[in-house]
């Protein structure tokens, strides 16, 4: 019984969580949404690289508040996992959008974002191969998405000509 409840509070936690990222920053979601649909080949390799230099700078800057014993060396690594977490969100809630419109077309918006999201929760939740592939996939995903979004953004505004 606490399983199931815990399983009804994580839906809905992701859902709200997903509605409030894609309500706040729906320019960002939707560049992130863009480059999924688009090129998810690319969002993927870029996520892991990014994944993988993020974890290894957090785990070094973690070794570095043990070995020196400055607590206030710790705000680092937690700005960090902080960041991980924000661009995985962002991410995840531009693949709910794509899931959701790709599996539910003739609903709503808010609908096919609600139902994408809710698939993917629940896909995350099968024992296995959920926990162990297709939860690290989609984490991957979303967070090379926003890389490739951010970086896009960041060339724009550097090639933009000055008036």
């Amino acid at each position: 019984m606490q399983a199931l409840i815990l399983g009804i509070s994580v839906l809905i936690t992701v859902l709200a969580a997903f509605l409030l990222v894609g309500t706040l920053f729906p320019k960002l979601v939707s560049s992130s949404r863009k480059n999924i649909d688009e090129m998810a080949g690319r969002a993927f390799w870029l996520g892991l690289v990014n994944t993988l230099f993020l974890v290894a700078v957090m785990a070094g800057l973690g070794m570095i508040v043990n070995i020196t014993q400055v607590q206030a060396l710790i705000l680092f690594p937690v700005v960090v996992a902080a960041m991980i977490v924000i661009f995985a969100v962002t991410g995840l809630t531009g693949l709910s959008q794509s899931i959701g419109e790709r599996l539910f077309a003739d609903r709503s918006q808010i609908q096919q974002h609600l139902l994408g999201a809710g698939v993917m929760t629940l896909g995350s939740l099968t024992p296995f191969v959920g926990w162990y592939f297709l939860l690290p996939y989609m984490l991957i995903v979303g967070i090379g998405s926003v890389v490739a979004t951010l970086s896009q953004g960041w060339r724009d505004a550097r090639n933009k000509p000055e008036e």
